[in-house]
């Protein structure tokens, strides 16, 4: 069996250096993690991540085919720490290929801007199979414009093989080389059966963004829905974009004089399988316009389908055209009413036999790519 290194931001398993968490990373890291262990392949985790406090390097041995290293860090609590920090952590990327992984070995790199030339370096002066796992073109995401599109493309095509998030990254691409199509975690949670009750529960999850991001239209939609319809956000953001949501959920609530909208913080683990397990509809209220979504897959629709819950998604061709098209519910018109007529007219549509064929299929197609000579 193989050992696999594996690089990117992860603290889903204690995060004892107090790195700044990204939930959506954690979810599809530990999917991968999960993936690789089954099949009996050891793997060394090298966490990234920055803190508000000063670190040294950590170890932790999970078990006999997991160990995670947790890198150091200065506390970024002014500019220059921020800016120390940020070095401090490319150069122990460097270091940590140059030297302690083995050469020729399977390195899977989850793809953030922030690294990218510290891979590019390392990977120059190191012979290693680099395995490169695409989540999001960053310069798409930020609407960055065309050319800086394809500078992002082009320094990812350095790779040996990939993981993309949809099955559009390849022809988008042309790097025309190995890959495999991950969109999300498919293993799915035990859920009670459903029942039917006098409030249907509405959960938004995800990035909290300004007052022109997802999370505004998802709670705009909740004026044109009856009472018995209850919206429920949780999800991470910087503190200014939630103050501004959390006002506009209290100004719309006073004007129904009841709670129809409620946030309840970032949640995680057993905590979150909880959450979802009250919830009825999970809403992925995707702005960003179809060009780019096409470099991109909006995590939160796994997440969602593996927890049982109707989804109801904008009508982007990265959900379009994957495997999990007909599990979704599309908004065909995205404004506040659109939203708000599919979730009057949302089915349920979750399909196990779906999420276990795609479970089964990738855990075999990733066994066979880090095991390939």
């Amino acid at each position: 069996m193989a050992k696999v290194y594996y690089i990117g931001y992860y603290t889903s398993k204690g995060n004892p250096n107090c790195f700044d968490v990204f939930p959506s990373i954690n979810s599809k890291m530990d999917y991968i993690i999960d993936s690789i262990k089954n099949k009996k392949n050891s793997i060394e985790i090298f966490s990234l991540g920055e803190s508000n406090k000063f670190n040294f390097t950590k170890k932790q041995i999970v078990d006999n085919y997991e160990k995670i290293y947790y890198v150091s860090s200065f506390a970024k609590t002014n500019y220059l720490y921020k800016i120390l920090s940020r070095i401090w952590l490319l150069l122990q990327i460097v270091f940590f290929i140059l030297f302690k992984v083995k050469r020729n070995s399977k390195v899977i790199v989850y793809h953030s801007y922030a690294i990218i030339n510290a891979i590019k370096f390392s990977v120059f002066f190191k012979k290693i199979t680099l395995i490169y796992e695409i989540e999001e073109i960053y310069k798409a995401a930020w609407n960055k414009g065309e050319k800086e599109i394809k500078k992002e493309i082009k320094k990812l095509s350095i790779a040996d093989k990939y993981i993309f998030v949809n099955d559009l990254m390849d022809k988008e691409f042309m790097f025309n080389k190995e890959f495999l199509i991950c969109y999300g975690s498919y293993k799915k949670n035990v859920i009670k059966p459903k029942i039917e009750k006098e409030v249907i529960n509405i959960v938004y999850a995800g990035f909290i963004g300004n007052y022109n991001s997802d999370v505004h239209l998802a709670i705009d939609s909740i004026r044109y829905l009856s009472n018995k319809y209850f919206l429920k956000v949780i999800g991470y953001g910087s503190e200014k974009d939630i103050n501004e949501m959390i006002k506009k959920i209290s100004k719309i609530n006073n004007e129904y004089n009841e709670k129809r909208i409620q946030f309840d913080g970032l949640l995680s683990g057993n905590e979150l399988i909880d959450y979802y397990g009250k919830c009825d509809i999970g809403i992925c209220t995707r702005l960003l316009d179809n060009k780019n979504s096409n470099y991109t897959f909006p995590s939160k629709v796994l997440v969602y389908l593996s927890n049982n819950l109707n989804v109801v998604a904008s009508k982007i061709d990265c959900i379009v055209n994957s495997k999990i098209e007909e599990c979704i519910n599309f908004v065909d018109v995205l404004t506040p009413e659109g939203v708000a007529e599919t979730i009057l007219n949302n089915k349920n549509l979750v399909d196990d036999q779906i999420l276990e064929s795609l479970d089964f299929n990738f855990r075999e197609d990733l066994n066979t790519m880090i095991n390939d000579k």
